[in-house]
C-alpha cells in the first residue's frame, strides 16, 4: 500500500530506505498479534507449570527418581568405605602373621593370642563378604562392583599364597601345600558363581545367584577347615589348632545367608539411617513403581493411555468379578489428565453387592453436587488387558490425573497391597488427603460386623500381612517399600498417618 507514494521520492537510495522504514513500522504494529498467534499454535513454549497438565506429574516422578539415585549413591560409597576399612585392617594383621613361623605346632600358634588373631582375621574376611548385602536390592551396578572387588581380592590372595608356596617349597611342608590347594578349589566356587551373577541383566536373579554362591562357598570353607584343623590337631599338634577359631565367623555368615529376613532387617536399618525424611521415602516409592523409564517417557505414555468411563454406563454384572472383559474396555474412552472426576480404589475380595451399593450411593451424591454423571477410572474398564504392565507403570500419573480418589473400604481393603499403594501414590503425587473420599462397604444385615472389621484393620495395619493376586507382585512391591522406606515398620507408620488424617 506504500507503492503509490514512491513517485514522490526522486533518489533511488532514499526510495529504498523509505520502503524499509515503512515495512518496519508495519511489522512493529503487527508484532503483538503475531506473538499471540504463535503462543496459540505452539503451546510447548508456554510456562509448563501453568499450561501442561503432566508437568507437575513429571516433576514429582523425577524428584522420586533423584531421591532413589541419591540413596543408591549413599549406599555405594558406604559400601566402598567399609570394604577399604576392612581390607586395611586385614593387611595390618597379615603383617603379623607373616612375621611368625609357618609351623602350625609352633608355640605361638597355640596360645590365646594366636586364637584371637585368627578369629579377628576370619571375622574381617566374613565382614568383607557381608558387604555384598549393602547395595540396594535393585542396584545392578552396585552389586556388580561389590562382587568384582571381592573376586579380585580373593583371586589375589589365592595367587599370592599359591605362588609363594610353589616358589619356596622348602619353607612349607607337604600337608600345607595340599591345604592351600583345597582352599583354591573352594575359591573357584566363589569365582565362578560371582562371574555368572555379574552377567545377569535383572536384579532378582543376580541377587539369587550371588547369595547361592556365597552359601555354597561358605559351607565348602567350613568343610575344609573342619577336616584340616582336625587332622593337624590329632596327628601333629595333639591339641586344638588355631584354624578352628575361624569356624564361628563362617557359621555366622552361613546363618546370615540362610535367613533372608535377617538380611532384610539389617539392610532396612541401614536404609533408615541414610534416609530419615518420610516425604523422600514416599517419593522414592514412585521411582520404584515406574522402573527404569524416564519421567518424561512415563508421563507421555500415560497421557496417551489415560481413559475414563461414565459410571452410568456400568452395571452390577460388569463389576461383579475381576475376570477380564474386552467389552468393558470398549466402554471407556480416552481422556485428558485432570478431566476424570475420580479414581475408584477397591478390593475385589469385598462383597460385590455391598460394594455396588456403596458405589451407587457415591454416584447419587456426586450428581446432587454437580448436576451430571461422574466419569471415573476403574481398573476393569480402563486397563488394557493386552498390555497390563504398561498401564501399571503409568499408575502414578493415572492417579494424579484424577480429581479425587474414592476408596470403597470394606473388611478386606487394607489387606490388599495394591490398594494401599494406590492410596500412598495418590497422596505422594501432590494430592491432599482431603481429596480422598472413604466410602464404607457394608453387607446388608451385617453392618456392625463389617464396621468393626474395618476399624480393627485401621488400628492394626501391617503391610507384611497384605497380599496380592500374584505372589511375584507382592515380592516386587515389598522390595520397593524396603528400598524406599528402609523397613516395613516405617511404611506402616506412613500409611497409618494418612489413614488417621483421612475422613472416614
Amino acid at each position: 500500500r506504500h507503492f503509490g507514494s514512491i513517485h514522490l521520492v526522486d533518489d533511488p537510495l532514499r526510495r529504498v530506505g523509505w520502503l524499509v522504514a515503512a515495512e518496519h513500522r508495519t511489522m512493529m504494529q503487527r508484532l503483538p498479534s503475531i506473538r499471540s498467534t504463535m503462543m496459540q499454535r505452539l503451546p510447548s513454549i508456554r510456562t509448563p507449570s501453568s499450561q501442561s497438565p503432566g508437568w507437575k506429574c513429571e516433576q514429582t516422578i523425577k524428584n522420586g527418581q533423584d531421591e532413589m539415585a541419591l540413596l543408591r549413591r549413599k549406599l555405594f560409597f558406604f559400601m566402598l568405605a567399609a570394604w577399604f576399612l576392612i581390607n586395611g585392617l586385614l593387611v595390618s594383621l597379615a603383617r603379623i602373621g607373616v612375621s611368625v613361623s609357618s609351623d602350625p605346632c609352633d608355640a605361638w600358634w597355640n596360645t590365646w593370642e594366636s586364637y584371637a588373631f585368627n578369629f579377628m582375621c576370619s571375622a574381617l574376611n566374613v565382614g568383607r563378604l557381608v558387604t555384598c548385602a549393602l547395595p540396594s536390592v535393585d542396584d545392578l551396578s552396585g552389586m556388580r562392583v561389590v562382587m568384582f572387588i571381592n573376586v579380585a581380592v580373593q583371586l589375589a590372595n589365592c595367587s599370592f599364597m599359591t605362588l609363594h608356596i610353589f616358589l619356596h617349597p622348602d619353607e612349607w611342608p607337604l600337608w600345607t601345600r595340599w591345604c592351600v590347594v583345597t582352599w583354591d578349589v573352594a575359591s573357584v566356587v566363589l569365582f565362578g558363581g560371582f562371574i555368572r551373577a555379574m552377567f545377569c541383566r535383572a536384579a532378582k536373579p543376580m541377587r539369587k545367584h550371588m547369595w547361592r554362591t556365597l552359601h555354597t562357598w561358605v559351607w565348602s570353607e567350613i568343610l575344609v577347615i573342619i577336616i584340616w584343623s582336625s587332622w593337624v590337631s590329632i596327628t601333629l599338634c595333639h591339641q586344638v589348632n588355631m584354624s578352628a577359631t575361624s569356624l564361628p565367623a563362617r557359621f555366622c555368615l552361613a546363618y546370615f545367608i540362610l535367613r533372608p529376613r535377617i538380611r532384610q532387617r539389617w539392610h532396612s536399618g541401614l536404609l533408615a539411617f541414610f534416609e530419615r525424611k518420610s516425604h523422600a521415602r514416599s517419593a522414592a516409592t514412585l521411582a520404584g513403581l515406574v522402573g527404569n523409564c524416564s519421567a518424561a517417557e512415563v508421563v507421555a505414555q500415560a497421557t496417551r493411555r489415560f481413559r475414563d468411563v461414565e459410571l452410568a454406563s456400568l452395571t452390577f454384572e460388569d463389576l461383579a468379578d475381576n475376570q477380564p472383559d474386552p467389552a468393558l474396555f470398549a466402554k471407556s474412552s480416552a481422556a485428558g489428565l485432570h478431566e476424570c472426576d475420580a479414581f475408584v480404589s477397591h478390593s475385589w475380595h469385598d462383597d460385590a453387592r455391598a460394594k455396588w451399593k456403596a458405589l451407587q450411593r457415591w454416584r447419587r451424591e456426586f450428581i446432587c453436587a454437580h448436576g451430571r454423571e461422574p466419569r471415573v477410572w476403574v481398573d476393569k474398564c480402563c486397563i488394557d488387558q493386552s498390555n497390563i504392565e504398561a498401564d501399571l507403570r503409568c499408575l502414578p500419573v493415572f492417579l494424579a490425573g484424577c480429581k479425587r480418589l474414592v476408596v470403597f473400604c470394606g473388611p478386606t481393603y487394607l489387606s490388599r497391597l495394591w490398594c494401599i499403594v494406590e492410596l500412598l501414590t495418590f497422596v505422594q503425587m501432590g494430592r491432599s488427603v482431603e481429596s480422598v473420599d472413604f466410602q464404607l462397604v457394608q453387607r446388608e444385615g451385617r453392618e456392625d460386623e463389617d464396621l468393626g472389621s474395618v476399624r480393627q484393620a485401621f488400628a492394626a495395619f501391617d503391610a507384611q500381612m497384605c497380599s496380592c493376586f500374584r505372589e511375584e507382585d507382592k515380592e516386587k512391591m515389598m522390595a520397593i517399600v524396603r528400598v524406599a522406606f528402609g523397613s516395613i515398620a516405617a511404611f506402616n507408620e506412613c500409611i497409618s498417618d494418612i489413614l488417621n488424617k483421612a475422613q472416614w
